[in-house]
């Protein structure tokens, strides 16, 4: 599959536009990537990103961000369920902000009616992994991330809300994980595409997801796909995708969340590097 993503510039706008390169990774391969803003690439928490300054090229000019073919693969995965909490190494860097928060009093209530502590990794991870699918029902998409407060509370989130409330039961637990954020391919329609944004919207191309990956002790990602799995579940999509599977269907743009970007001695937050957008 071919993928290009061109941008025509606004006219009179001095802003930035961040855009997320793909790479190579066990969801995918990125085969041929241009850009002819190589240069202009910074790294943020391993994942590559073109930053652009509008006032740097001319207006309504139409230029080519990135094009590259992609050969997408099929992810299934299971784990040790001899494994344990204690088996990670003692400096496992926990995830605490305002997305992801294993501290929160109110998870700390639901974690003592889900697995014991000292329960095996795998039961930990399907029973908050459980939760999410028994607790929350899919809605109010976003661009960008609820945070795990909103699905707590509101209980109807999109799949980034899925992501962040396991990820902060899970890190109730001291087990790390981190977002993966991307799209959804539509192989019934054309392979050459315009991204969010940019030269023309098409949701029918690529439709906007992200999913949760857990850390496990040998340093191996296991996937987390709750939202996937809560649609098919209530008949609302035939989608695949769930417990320690991800089907070849995926772009994946960039793993993380909460970015800080230091752009001319000012800094900006980003929830998830994911569709361009600009600042």
């Amino acid at each position: 599959m071919n993928y290009s993503s061109a941008l025509t510039t606004p006219k009179g706008v001095e802003k930035w536009l961040i855009f997320p390169l793909p790479s190579t990774n066990e969801y995918q391969e990125i085969i041929g990537l241009k850009s002819a803003f190589i240069k202009k690439i910074k790294e943020v928490k391993t994942n590559k990103i073109i930053t652009l300054r509008l006032n740097d090229v001319k207006e309504t000019e139409d230029i080519l961000l990135c094009s590259f073919r992609l050969k997408t693969k099929e992810v299934v995965k299971t784990f040790n369920q001899k494994w344990f909490v204690k088996d990670y190494k003692k400096n496992t860097q926990i995830t605490k902000d305002d997305f992801i928060n294993g501290s929160d009093r109110q998870l700390k209530v639901i974690k003592k009616k889900l697995a014991d502590p000292k329960d095996s990794l795998f039961n930990i991870v399907c029973s908050a992994y459980n939760f999410s699918l028994d607790y929350l029902s899919y809605g109010n998409p976003i661009d960008g991330l609820h945070t795990f407060r909103q699905a707590l509370e509101e209980r109807i989130t999109d799949c980034g809300g899925y992501s962040t409330l396991i990820a902060s039961l899970l890190a109730s637990y001291n087990i790390p994980s981190r977002i993966v954020s991307g799209f959804i391919i539509d192989r019934s329609l054309t392979s050459t595409l315009s991204l969010f944004g940019l030269k023309k919207l098409n949701f029918n191309n690529l439709l906007m997801h992200a999913w949760l990956e857990v850390l496990l002790p040998d340093g191996t990602w296991f996937p987390l796909d709750g939202s996937i799995e809560w649609k098919r579940k209530y008949s609302l999509s035939t989608r695949q995708g769930g417990f320690g599977y991800i089907p070849a269907d995926r772009l994946v743009v960039s793993f993380g969340h909460n970015f800080k970007l230091l752009l001319n001695n000012k800094e900006y937050s980003l929830p998830i590097l994911q569709k361009p957008q600009f600042l």
